[in-house]
């Protein structure tokens, strides 16, 4: 229910782990007068858990549990062949994998590849030329999906023969750091391609009638 605590959350898990026994996050009830009392500090304090939910003075983990598994259900198609998919970073690493996964095991036909170095990209060239061997047309553009007025023009391109019909979200910077090294240019650095860029996308997109809208984390 609110995208910064959700990213502060992720934040404090991996302080938590880098500082074992010395971290707890501690998620109490939406109403701000529910204070944890001092017996509830200090019992969630001995519990030697880096994460815990207080809810309606019960104090509760998250733990794995073994269920039964759902029945089986044919998928529908969550990438139709006839209309185009657009992938940020799909020129890197995991995003050239993800794209053959995507035409070889999804049967995507029209992809459109968002990356800063557009065409120039190294690589680019090559996976246009291997995918068109199998008959999947791979358009790369030039943009920077953070930049929203660059964005909304890239998808007010895709032509209307083949309109878009999912969102691939994989673009991303890397910047390793321990907690106590970060500094708020380096948090700016990361977060901006990576979650200015899927508020951007779904902002955009959220009238289109979208099949999947899949982020990388």
């Amino acid at each position: 229910v609110d995208l910064p605590a959700a990213a502060v959350r992720g934040l404090f898990k991996s302080a938590a782990s880098e500082n074992p026994g010395r971290i707890l996050l501690l998620d109490t009830d939406t109403d701000t007068e529910a204070v944890p009392t001092d017996d509830q500090l200090r019992d969630a304090a001995g519990r030697r858990r880096d994460e815990l939910v207080l809810r309606e003075a019960q104090l509760l983990a998250p733990t794995l549990t073994r269920v039964a598994a759902p029945a089986q259900h044919p998928a529908a198609a969550a990438f139709p062949a006839d209309r185009t998919v657009l992938v940020t970073g799909g020129i890197g690493t995991v995003g050239t994998a993800t794209v053959r996964h995507l035409v070889h095991r999804h049967g995507v036909r029209h992809l459109l590849l968002v990356s800063r170095r557009g065409p120039q990209t190294p690589g680019a060239a090559a996976l246009i030329a291997e995918l068109a061997e199998v008959d999947a047309r791979v358009t790369v553009v030039s943009c920077d999906a953070a930049d929203r007025d660059a964005l909304a023009d890239v998808i007010s391109d895709i032509s209307p023969e083949h309109p878009l019909g999912a969102v691939v979200h994989i673009a991303g910077t890397l910047d390793d750091s321990v907690v106590t090294s970060l500094t708020p240019e380096r948090l700016t650095s990361v977060l901006r391609p990576k979650v200015d860029a899927a508020v951007h996308l779904h902002e955009l997109t959220r009238h289109l009638d979208l099949s999947a809208f899949v982020l990388f984390s």
